[in-house]
């Protein structure tokens, strides 16, 4: 007999959450009637389609690798991968399914949703309170699909592909790569929908999302976006008649430092630690406001979620606009205020031409600058503008 293959990563976290959640039930004296039902779904979840996907392999892959269209297999374990998956979901999430009578208990009802393997239906139990009216269904909000056909996945990938593409491309794209048909007006709705949920949690979550670093820094800019024309109704702008065609969005970036870059020596930053707030809202606020600016109270929700404020060393980035020091400063009085390279380099090139007009001389001075300022020589430069 063939020793089973270990489960994979993905599926060895679910395994693993479904025990840790036996145990505490366990612990709290749940009868085991009442486990029962979660039991056969680690057991159909711990079994996997492995071997159906096995064997369908073995039928499509022929002895000669000549004979074999190759793109044509792919296809084949695509559709018949995800067919064995939702035949395994559909079972797993009615396995054990059973009636509870009193408080209302009604159905089984049938619920399709669309998942990241195609579209899964399943029973579950509806419970209804004669005296308030309202309804309820706990497998629904177990799996996290109550008010809504998609699954959480997917509802991730559509969001993503929308914010990457635009909606009709969004559409495409999952259709060539999922072969799942939805249309763009489907894929912006549901991405709204996401950008919803992740607005109410941005506003209210705040708990630590990592370790604290040793130095953390945080850039801050802004910038302008096209909008449509109801958006900029009534806002003056830089076009030649005063109007606007942009909004601008402003932003921040948090990141950690880490090991020099052994060539260099220079600072260089942590790839995996940067995490962005960025929002089309107002930063400024008058001297007597009790709260700071909504993009401030943004900045500072991120600010907590990172910890920035208790790491060692702390240090921001910006490009000498006046709000953006005026923010950092009221939120982060802690922190290292550093002008980013470009908008220093650019300052040095108009003083050139403050001083030698806009002729040979100023770029030659201007690239002699420059040089001194990137070879890391910056007081001489200060002491040469003095």
């Amino acid at each position: 007999m063939k020793n089973p293959k270990p489960p994979s990563a993905a599926q060895g976290r679910a395994l693993a959450n479904i025990d840790r959640a036996l145990e505490k039930l366990e612990a709290r004296g749940v009868p085991e009637a009442e486990l029962q039902e979660l039991r056969e779904v680690r057991e159909i979840l711990g079994g996997a389609p492995l071997d159906r996907i096995e064997a369908m392999v073995a039928d499509l892959i022929p002895g000669r690798v000549d004979d074999m269209d190759f793109e044509a297999v792919e296809a084949a374990l695509w559709d018949g991968s995800h067919s064995a998956v939702r035949d395994a979901l559909e079972r797993g999430r009615g396995a054990g399914m059973r009636l509870r009578r009193g408080a209302g208990a009604q159905g089984p009802e049938k619920k399709t949703i669309a998942t990241r393997f195609g579209r899964v239906s399943f029973d579950r139990q509806y419970f209804h309170c004669a005296k308030c009216g309202s309804g309820l269904v706990p497998r629904d909000l177990a799996l996290g699909v109550a008010g809504e056909s998609f699954s959480p996945g997917l509802l991730r990938v559509v969001a993503r592909f929308n914010a990457e593409a635009g909606a009709r491309r969004a559409s495409e794209l999952i259709f060539e790569s999922m072969r799942l048909s939805i249309g763009p007006s489907q894929v912006g709705r549901k991405a709204r929908k996401v950008g919803e949920r992740v607005r109410e949690w941005e506003l209210s979550e705040t708990a630590p999302s990592g370790p604290d670093a040793s130095v953390c820094g945080v850039a801050v800019d802004g910038t302008g976006i096209p909008v449509r024309k109801q958006e900029v109704a009534d806002r003056a702008g830089k076009q030649e008649d005063g109007s606007a065609k942009t909004r601008e969005v402003k932003a921040a970036a948090f990141f950690n430092l880490g090991p020099p870059d052994r060539k260099t020596g220079n600072a260089q930053r942590d790839p995996g630690s940067v995490t962005a707030a960025a929002a089309i809202e107002s930063a400024a606020a008058r001297d007597a406001d009790r709260e700071p600016s909504p993009f401030a109270r943004r900045l500072a929700r991120e600010a907590e979620r990172r910890g920035y404020g208790r790491s060692d060393v702390q240090f921001a980035l910006g490009d000498g606009g006046a709000w953006i020091w005026n923010t950092v400063g009221e939120l982060f009085p802690d922190a290292i205020q550093i002008l980013d390279l470009y908008r220093v380099l650019e300052r040095v090139s108009d003083a050139a031409k403050a001083i030698h007009g806009r002729g040979d001389m100023a770029k030659a001075l201007a690239k002699r600058w420059r040089g001194m300022i990137k070879s890391g020589r910056l007081q001489p430069v200060v002491d040469e503008l003095k």
